[in-house]
């Protein structure tokens, strides 16, 4: 989550959650690349054992040198992919405030200070933005007094057919000082 400032001083909070099937097929093609790695390692293992049946030092030598490259790549590669989802998902919380505009922001503090057709127009837009980058859920909370309060995000096609919408001003959390 991040917090920001708009250009009127008022902070507001923004975050997003990116879908767990697209973290999980991730994680399938970072145990795939690790098994490849594994298999690949074995092999050239057993042709430095054959190589140096003779001298069991060079066989230990061997094993340890495998296992730190084994982790060194595994390591770097699941770096990468933490990196990956996380720019994804700083990229969708600092986007935010450009599909909400400042004159939204600075406006959203009750229900009635932002018309049913304006609202529903901005969750239409965070939608098309989340669908676009392939995050599942992007937010933006605003702190009012001493509460966090809703102002907009983003919503599946089911729950705006139902009418489930989070009311703007809706108090969140309170804020611990």
């Amino acid at each position: 989550m991040q917090l920001y400032q708009n250009s009127g001083g008022k902070k507001f909070l923004l975050g997003a959650d990116i879908e767990l099937s697209l973290v999980k097929q991730n994680l399938w093609r970072l145990f795939y690349l690790s098994l490849a790695i594994s298999i690949t390692g074995t092999i050239a293992y057993g042709f430095v054992i054959y190589l140096f049946r003779d001298n069991p030092r060079k066989k230990v030598a061997s094993l340890v040198i495998f296992m730190t490259i084994f982790l060194v790549v595994l390591t770097i590669t699941a770096k990468e992919y933490r990196q990956k989802i996380e720019d994804r998902l700083f990229m969708a919380a600092r986007t935010v405030p450009e599909i909400l505009g400042e004159a939204y922001i600075d406006r959203a503090i009750k229900p009635e200070s932002v018309s049913p057709k304006e609202f529903k127009t901005v969750i239409q837009r965070i939608n098309n933005f989340t669908a676009t980058i392939g995050v599942t859920y992007a937010f933006a909370l605003r702190k009012q007094g001493d509460k966090i309060v809703y102002i907009a995000d983003s919503t599946t096609a089911e729950e705006l057919a139902q009418g489930f919408l989070l009311v703007i001003g809706e108090s969140m959390i309170p804020v611990q000082t």
